[in-house]
């Protein structure tokens, strides 16, 4: 569990460019259904010292009952969730040593391809200092040069409603240049009124 009192001396937390809401305090927590991650759950409100040492005891006993349900959420019902996506993509826990870092970088694009969240596993992937991946002109900038219109034109049809989801696996390009292949997986959603892309991304496996 994360606690931040004050997002204004905190540097976990970083304001984005075109952020559609104001955070001072912060709760989040991990989810998980044993020892698989389904979710994070991230509280926010607007004043500062707002999640109390009882809210923190609360949520804590609470997730273990949201992870549950969950679960059931994905074994019965036949909408798409975007947790659905990710859970069914995202590697399991056990399969990665307790040492490294969770290796999916998670973002949240609006229909120009600017970032309103991104995690700093994205930024790690991709070669980049946090700020400079927050600050790129568009998620494209992350695709190689060769496959930038065909990248947004998905991103495109995804917004236009053309298709609600996006995966598929593209070639990256690090910031040094250097490229790899990368899973992406995304889904339209409403975001505080505005619709936006919410997904993930990790480096491509091969066998």
């Amino acid at each position: 569990m994360g606690l931040i009192t004050d997002t204004m001396e905190d540097d976990r937390w970083v304001t984005l460019p075109g952020q559609p809401y104001q955070v001072r305090s912060v709760l989040c927590l991990p989810i998980f259904k044993g020892k698989k991650l389904m979710a994070l759950l991230t509280l926010m409100h607007s004043e500062p010292e707002h999640f109390s040492s009882e809210n923190c005891q609360l949520m804590e006993m609470f997730s273990t009952q949201l992870g549950l349900i969950i679960d059931h959420i994905l074994l019965y019902s036949g909408e798409e969730f975007c947790v659905e996506q990710t859970e069914k993509k995202s590697p399991n826990v056990n399969e990665q040593s307790q040492n490294q870092p969770f290796q999916i970088g998670t973002f949240i694009i609006d229909e120009n391809g600017h970032f309103l969240y991104a995690n700093p596993r994205l930024a790690e992937i991709f070669g980049y200092e946090f700020g400079e991946l927050v600050s790129l002109e568009s998620i494209s900038s992350l695709v190689a040069t060769g496959q930038h219109n065909f990248f947004v034109e998905q991103i495109n049809q995804c917004f236009e409603l053309q298709k609600r989801n996006l995966e598929g696996i593209f070639p990256g390009q690090r910031k040094d240049g250097r490229t790899f292949d990368i899973e992406f997986y995304g889904n339209r959603t409403k975001f505080y009124n505005q619709i936006v892309i919410i997904g993930v991304v990790k480096e491509a496996s091969h066998h």
